[in-house]
C-alpha cells in the first residue's frame, strides 16, 4: 500500500511510483494525500490496512524539518507491527537507467551488505525489508527464473546515524567454459536511493514473535 502526506515533494512522489512499480501486480496506490502522521497516531493507516487488505506500506512527506521523507512499516492483522522513517538522498528513477530495467512482478534475489545484526534496529529493518521486496514465496526458486538483484548495504556515520544504500541490479547470464554454469552479469538499474533512517518504532518480542508464528496446516 502506497500512500502520501499532507504535502509532498517530487523525489517523494517518484520514488513512491517506482516502489509501486517494483512491487506489480501486488501494490495499492492510493492517489489522494491523507493528513496523517504515523509516529503520533497510526490508526488512520491500520483502517486503510484492513480497507485495502494490505500487510506493508510505504508513506511519503515532505516538510521543512523532515525533508524527502519514507515511512516504510507492516502490519500484523490490520494494526501496525513495525514502521521506520528515513530521509531520502541520492535518487535516481527507473526511467533513468533506460535499457537496464527489471522485469516488473518478478522476484528478486537480496543481497544485504553490512553489520546489520550488530543492532536490534537495524535486524529488524533487515527483516522489514524482506519481507517488503523478497516477493511472493515459493520452497523452489530456479536460478534461470532470477532476472534481478536488489543489493542493501549499510553504512554507519560518525554520529550514530545509519544509512542504507538501495541499489537494485538486472541479472543476466554469460557463457562460460562450463555450460551448466553460465557468469552472472550485474548491470545497474532504478531506482537507486540512499535512506537515512531517522525514527523507528518496532513492536516488542512477544508481538513480533506471534506475526511471526505460522498456523498450522490442516489435515484431513
Amino acid at each position: 500500500m502506497f500512500l502520501r502526506g499532507p504535502t509532498t515533494s517530487g523525489v517523494v512522489n517518484d520514488v513512491l511510483s517506482d516502489l509501486a512499480l517494483l512491487k506489480k501486480p501486488f501494490s495499492v496506490k492510493l492517489t489522494r494525500k491523507n493528513d496523517i502522521r504515523p509516529f503520533e497516531d497510526a490508526s488512520s493507516l491500520d483502517f486503510f490496512a484492513e480497507k485495502n487488505q494490505a500487510a506493508l506500506f510505504a508513506f511519503g512527506s515532505h516538510n521543512k524539518r523532515r525533508a524527502h521523507n519514507l515511512v516504510l512499516g507492516r502490519f500484523f492483522d490490520h494494526h501496525l507491527l513495525d514502521m521506520f522513517e528515513f530521509g531520502v538522498e541520492n535518487y535516481g528513477s527507473i526511467a533513468s537507467f533506460g535499457s537496464s530495467q527489471i522485469i516488473l512482478g518478478a522476484r528478486p534475489l537480496l543481497v544485504f551488505n553490512g553489520d546489520f545484526q550488530n543492532d536490534p534496529v537495524t535486524e529488524r529493518l533487515q527483516n522489514m525489508f524482506t519481507d517488503f521486496f523478497s516477493g511472493e514465496p515459493s520452497s523452489e526458486v530456479s536460478r534461470g527464473h532470477i532476472s534481478h538483484v536488489i543489493s542493501f548495504t549499510l553504512a554507519h556515520a560518525a554520529d550514530g546515524t545509519h544509512t542504507v544504500m538501495f541499489r537494485p541490479y538486472t541479472l543476466g547470464q554469460k557463457k562460460s567454459t562450463d555450460p551448466r554454469h553460465p557468469y552472472a552479469d550485474l548491470a545497474p538499474a532504478g531506482p537507486v536511493f540512499d535512506l537515512t533512517l531517522r525514527r523507528s518504532l518496532v513492536a516488542p518480542a512477544p508481538q513480533f514473535r506471534a506475526a511471526c508464528r505460522k498456523p498450522r496446516t490442516v489435515t484431513r
